[in-house]
């Protein structure tokens, strides 16, 4: 049976132990083959397999929420997830809301969920309702990046335009949870 996996494997270096198994169950469907991570570990054990790159994450943010004591002084920002609208196009909601009086400040959909795309409407907002001293925001794009300090671009407009940001922290049951109580 291993040498009909190292076989196939050997055949079609690209194919994983899901597909090597396929294959063997179509080609011989009376024998009964080793489970998926059974052929995955012979695979490892005789170095056919390549370790998958770790990701890399943006650092979590450890300080503690900036008080929302008043109005204006903490917002809170989130793509709160996409979905298809009926003609089948992707719609990514952005919400922008007070974090003292939970007044929902902007709600729209964008184009796309880069810095680009959400500058504008916060540079909209800030001309309407003036600037935050804090701008509350999870660890996703755009808000921020595992560059230097988990600023990314957005992030530094931002401390440039004099709004401070205060992240949810990496080890937070539900990230969502923060923005769900904001608004």
């Amino acid at each position: 049976m291993e040498a009909a996996v190292l076989e196939v494997k050997q055949r079609y270096p690209s194919w994983g132990a899901k597909k090597i198994r396929a294959r063997l169950e179509r080609q011989y469907p009376t024998s009964r083959w080793p489970a998926v991570n059974g052929i995955g570990d012979l695979l490892r054990r005789e170095g056919l397999t390549v370790a998958r790159r770790r990701r890399l994450r943006a650092p979590p943010r450890t300080a503690p929420f900036a008080d929302c004591d008043a109005p204006n002084a903490v917002w809170c920002i989130d793509f709160k997830g996409w979905f298809r609208l009926g003609d089948g196009t992707r719609c990514d909601p952005l919400t922008l809301a007070d974090a003292n009086s939970r007044y929902l400040l902007r709600c729209q959909a964008l184009a796309g969920i880069d810095g680009g795309h959400v500058w504008p409407l916060l540079d909209a907002a800030f001309r309407e309702y003036g600037l935050p001293q804090v701008m509350r925001s999870d660890n996703g794009p755009p808000f921020a990046s595992v560059a230097a300090g988990g600023l990314s671009p957005l992030a530094v407009k931002l401390v440039k335009a004099g709004v401070c940001r205060n992240g949810s922290t990496r080890d937070s049951r539900s990230r969502t949870a923060v923005w769900n109580a904001c608004i």
